[in-house]
């Protein structure tokens, strides 16, 4: 489990520093690394029940965001795009499989 999460995180700085380069980022990958690490740190309060993944969620990705404005050198409003263009892309991917799996099952939206 410890493997698969910290593979996790690696790939999701690595697609935020990608998508960086896509809006003119000057970071480097390390660069880019090291703050995001410390971004994510406060989704450590996910430990705390009902509320703390809530506060841990949010606290993290505007500290993400602080954190790629300021080693990608861009504005926050590309900031924001940088950070939440994964999620949008993850989310519609899942729509879209919930879509086709009830369509397979034969459950109709109407």
């Amino acid at each position: 489990m410890r493997g698969t999460k910290h593979q996790y995180w690696r790939h999701r700085r690595a697609e935020l520093w990608l998508i960086g380069k896509l809006f003119s980022g000057k970071a480097e990958f390390m660069q880019m690394f090291r703050p995001l690490g410390y971004a994510y740190a406060p989704s450590a309060l996910s430990i705390v029940p009902f509320i703390g993944g809530l506060v841990g969620g949010i606290w993290s990705l505007v500290c993400a965001v602080i954190a790629v404005r300021e080693s990608e050198e861009v504005t926050t409003g590309s900031a924001v795009a940088i950070v939440l263009i994964p999620s949008a892309v993850l989310l519609i991917i899942a729509v879209v499989f919930v879509a086709a799996l009830l369509t397979i099952v034969g459950v109709s939206t109407s």
